[in-house]
This record gives structure tokens, C-alpha cells and sequence, in this order.
């Protein structure tokens, strides 16, 4: 099995909690005996379902690379990166189909929503995406978007336009494995961590320190819900007593947007 550690965590960002919206974000990652597949999804906004397209896709697309992964396929070679996007998309189409009505409807409500992943084998490192979102590999970010009119490139899209093949995954120039020692990949939220590293924590607990910490902070992937709780730290107003004015005060939370992030990193030593 590839000796890699993962932390994972997604929160809902402060303007969606304002609204009483859902996170729309979720994650996925799949295993096999030689790689490792992490997936982040982002749900379409304007989506009344938004959270089930990115659930339902982070499954989708993780398994899809994983299974083609476990038959022995190379991430460096273009067709199993089109194999798995072909599954992806018709699986989508049938679930549109059971869900009744039009099917353009139905992924419109349902099953939009933006990829951000990275693909580890014993041999390769290969990030990709399909609309906007971060990408951090050995502390090197790559902020992808936003797109014009906040439109990302749907995977979905290519469902129902003529030009449908314009929706493709943009892939990572393929790096080898053994010079990369830790990946975070992020939903479109997850920009904001690169600009509040000097901002304190809502509510105290000091600064939020640099984007850097989310590889290096051991207790991250030693308790499940660490980083998970982290993000939600951030994300949350905090009020909080002011003696000399009698009165409360908010701290607002710094997370703006849903924010989801999966981190990888080889263990100390390796």
C-alpha cells in the first residue's frame, strides 16, 4: 500500500451560514494497492441541490480514476483521464434520466459542480481540475479561476452543448513521485487561506498562521476531525464580551465561502 497520510475537512463559509445555506462542498478519496485518488467538489451556487452535485460527484470521480488505477493505468497517458471523465459523464446522464422531467433540468438543480484532484502512484504525481479552486504542491499554490460571469466550466456541460468536448479535465504537467512530498488541494473558498495567514483567530487562539501548517501540524492527521474543526474555527463568527463598553462584540469569521480542502503528505522520513 503507498505509505501516504491524509487530512481532510470541509466547513460552510460564513455568507452561506448569514443565509442559512448548506455547505455545498464535499470531498472523496480512494485507495488502491499503488495510488492514491483525492477529489474536492464545489456545488453550483445557484443550484437549489447544489450539496448533492459535489457530494455525488466527489464519489464519482475518485472512484472512476481509482478503478482504472487499480487496472494498472498511467496517469501520464491521456486515455485514462478521458475513460474516467466518459464514466463520470454517464453516470450523471443516468442520473438525470431517473430523476424524471428534463434531463437539462435536472443536472441544472442537481448535478453541477467543479473538481479540484490529484492523482499519487508509486511513479507519478498529477493534479487536475474542471472549474475553479487551489492547488498546493510542496507549498507551491496555484489559485485556478475565478471565471468570467463566476461561470466555471462544468464537467456536466458537456452533457447538452455542441461543443461539449471543450469541457474537459485540464490536467498537471505529471511530476515524479519521489520529489513531492505533500499536495492540498482546495474548493474556490480555500484561496482565502492563502491571504489570512496574518489575521487572528475569531474569538482568540492567536493568528492563523501560514497555509503551510495544514502539512506540518501532525494533529491534523492524527485526529479525524481536526482539520475539519480548524476550518470551522475560522469560518464562525465569535462574539465576545467587551467589559469596558458593556457590550458584545463580534469577531467575524474569516471564510467567506464554503471552504473544503484534502491534504497529502508522505510520512516523516520517507
Amino acid at each position: 500500500m503507498l505509505d501516504i497520510q491524509i487530512a481532510a475537512g470541509s466547513a460552510a463559509g460564513r455568507l452561506h451560514t448569514l443565509l442559512g445555506r448548506n455547505n455545498q462542498d464535499a470531498f472523496a478519496w480512494a485507495r488502491t494497492p499503488d495510488a492514491v485518488v483525492a477529489v474536492v467538489c464545489d456545488g453550483c451556487g445557484s443550484s437549489p441541490h447544489a450539496e448533492t452535485g459535489a457530494q455525488i460527484g466527489a464519489r464519482l470521480v475518485a472512484r472512476a480514476l481509482a478503478t482504472r488505477l487499480a487496472q494498472g493505468a498511467d496517469p501520464r497517458r491521456p486515455e485514462m483521464w478521458s475513460e474516467a471523465r466518459a464514466e463520470v459523464l454517464d453516470t450523471i446522464a443516468g442520473l438525470a434520466g431517473v430523476l424524471g422531467g428534463d434531463p437539462a433540468a435536472a443536472v441544472a438543480d442537481y448535478l453541477l459542480f467543479t473538481i479540484i484532484g490529484a492523482v499519487i502512484t508509486e511513479d507519478v504525481v498529477r493534479c487536475f481540475s474542471s472549474g475553479d479552486g487551489l492547488i498546493v504542491v510542496d507549498g507551491a499554490p496555484t489559485v485556478i479561476g475565478p471565471f468570467p460571469d463566476n461561470a466555471p466550466p462544468y464537467l456536466a456541460y458537456a452533457l447538452f452543448e455542441e461543443q461539449g468536448e471543450k469541457y474537459q479535465f485540464e490536467l498537471t504537467e505529471p511530476v515524479a513521485a519521489s520529489g513531492v512530498s505533500s499536495i492540498l488541494i482546495g474548493t474556490d473558498g480555500a484561496a482565502d487561506l492563502l491571504r489570512i495567514e496574518h489575521r487572528d483567530v475569531p474569538g482568540g487562539g492567536g493568528k492563523v498562521g501560514p497555509l503551510s501548517r495544514f502539512w506540518t501540524d501532525d494533529r491534523f492527521f492524527d485526529e479525524p476531525d481536526s482539520l475539519e474543526g480548524h476550518l470551522a474555527a475560522l469560518a464562525r463568527d465569535v462574539e465576545r464580551a467587551d467589559w469596558e463598553k458593556r457590550a458584545l462584540e463580534t469577531d467575524p469569521g474569516l471564510l467567506l465561502d464554503d471552504t473544503t480542502v484534502v491534504v497529502l503528505r508522505r510520512p516523516s522520513g520517507d
